[in-house]
């Protein structure tokens, strides 16, 4: 997490805090579900928050390629809950995709 992050989180809210590499493993399962699922790539580009409940709600800006004719790129904001220590894609549930 980058030196902004959020030291003493408050419990329920939302952490705002900008990570641009070695991302979460939740955020790693949380785009192999997102890729194994439609007809584009998404490709993380910064986790913008996180929300700790009964698991963990993310914000992660992405892009997106759509495989079209061309081959169209764009940014989307993307928002997921894991449940607490996720391991299989079952315990990802993507929550919203939004374009920028």
């Amino acid at each position: 997490m980058a030196d902004n992050a959020v030291i003493n989180p408050i419990p329920g809210g939302w952490n705002i805090g900008i990570g641009t590499e070695n991302f979460s493993n939740d955020i790693k399962l949380a785009f192999m579900k997102l890729n194994k699922a439609n007809h584009s790539e998404f490709t993380p580009i910064a986790q913008l928050a996180t929300q700790v409940v009964s698991g963990t709600n993310y914000v992660v800006l992405a892009e997106q390629k759509i495989y079209h004719n061309p081959i169209i790129k764009i940014y989307v904001s993307i928002v997921f809950y894991a449940k607490i220590d996720a391991k299989e894609l079952s315990d990802i549930e993507i929550l919203s995709i939004t374009p920028l």
